[in-house]
């Protein structure tokens, strides 16, 4: 089975709309300009695209690797915008298909963007599975598509106890957060410029960071996750760190850095996995993203430890 191939657009279909569309993000999985309605079916139909879709996902994923696969299962409650499916191929090989859903209208540019970032990652000893094939062209299947190798291991276990990958998971940053970036916040999925640098679509890492702030406090004031006390605290933190903000040089994020997207396999780190959230900004956002999860904050020492090693 030949899996060097890459069918990675140069110019991803639906750029321009796509970039328009993250600039007004702070995280996708929260800003996302779609009906309530059509956010509450996504899970619904996620699941049904998802058990229906097999043998069609395992032909396509065939005709894209070039030889057959077997479409083992879909992967319950992975993805959000897409489903996954677990790919065995004739000589035992391993993959993983992430397939854009039907329902979402605009194409999977996050899957090329990806697999520029994997391939980057790999000549800098970050451990990411490798891409073999990105197809947002949807010229051939009725899907985007981006098949990877399957990573080994399980995700990191939750806190309190401390585990010994976390020394790996610190070092591991470090190197990611060694590259450096054009822009901040979501990269743009475009080509790279001349540099060969990742792009963000804003001019500074405040202009990301501050993104509809207003908006996000006033919901978790209705949800009543905070309070008036509260909800002025938070304004009054983000007012007096503006000015450092806007100075941040950007670096290369994860920018979804829970425990389930950390693999581990006894004592070691085997992989980071699922890049769509990438972005570019200050280190300190993915460690305080990875220190949110309940347990982490705790033993947050090993991984600092790690990281300052390497650095």
């Amino acid at each position: 089975m030949a899996t060097n191939m890459r069918a990675e657009p140069v110019a991803p279909r639906g750029r321009e709309a796509y970039v328009r569309a993250v600039r007004g993000m702070f995280h996708p999985k929260a800003d996302i300009d779609l009906p309530d309605e059509t956010l509450r079916r996504l899970p619904i139909e996620r699941a049904a695209f998802a058990a229906s879709a097999v043998e069609s996902v395992a032909w396509a994923a065939g005709d894209l690797l070039g030889g057959p696969v077997r479409a083992d299962a879909s992967v319950a409650d992975r993805g959000t915008y897409h489903a996954v499916f677990l790919l065995e191929a004739e000589d035992g090989r391993g993959f993983v298909a992430r397939v854009g859903l039907p329902l979402i209208p605009w194409p999977s540019l996050d899957f090329a963007i990806g697999s520029r970032i994997s391939e980057a990652l790999g000549r800098r000893g970050v451990p990411v599975p490798r891409v073999h094939v990105v197809d947002t062209s949807r010229s051939h299947h009725p899907f985007d598509f981006e098949i990877s190798a399957a990573a080994l291991g399980t995700p990191l276990p939750p806190g309190p106890g401390d585990h010994a990958a976390l020394h790996d998971l610190g070092a591991v940053l470090a190197r990611l957060h060694g590259v450096r970036c054009a822009g901040f916040g979501p990269l743009d999925p475009g080509p790279p410029g001349g540099d060969g640098r990742p792009k963000g679509v804003h001019s500074r890492w405040s202009d990301f960071v501050l993104l509809r702030l207003d908006e996000h406090l006033r919901v978790c004031r209705e949800a009543s996750a905070l309070d008036r006390g509260a909800a002025a605290a938070v304004e009054g933190v983000f007012a007096r760190a503006e000015a450092f903000l806007a100075d941040t040089p950007g670096a290369l994020l994860h920018g979804d850095l829970g425990n389930g997207n950390v693999l581990v396999a006894g004592a070691r780190l085997t992989a980071l996995i699922d890049w769509e959230d990438c972005l570019s900004g200050d280190p300190v956002f993915d460690l305080a993203g990875w220190g949110s999860f309940v347990g982490n904050h705790e033993r947050r020492r090993r991984l600092l430890a790690g990281d300052t090693a390497e650095a």
